[in-house]
């Protein structure tokens, strides 16, 4: 598994149980990672028939306010694997 701890949840001197709910530390999986995001209802289709023709490649890019793409370093790459068509009720923000 590729993962980065985090900070222990316990000190030299405390008692711990194996029953115990929380562990000695928190692993953090980094590689696979599964990332959720929303999208445009018109942009659904499009999204459905790539998935269609096959995994899509993703790139993740890292949020700007330029928001051409050709200045924004590439973060990492994946694929599509999974398509949850469920709508947010939530209106979107007003502009």
């Amino acid at each position: 598994m590729d993962g980065r701890t985090g900070i222990r949840q316990v000190d030299a001197g405390n008692i711990v149980h194996a029953a115990d709910a929380t562990g000695l530390v928190v692993l953090t999986t980094l590689k696979p990672i599964s990332v959720v995001f929303t999208l445009p209802q018109q942009a659904l289709p499009a999204v459905a028939a790539a998935i269609a023709a096959g995994p899509p490649e993703v790139l993740a890019l890292p949020q700007s306010a330029d928001q051409a793409t050709a200045t924004r370093p590439l973060l990492d790459r994946g694929t599509l694997t999974v398509l949850d068509n469920q709508v947010d009720p939530t209106p979107a923000p007003s502009s």
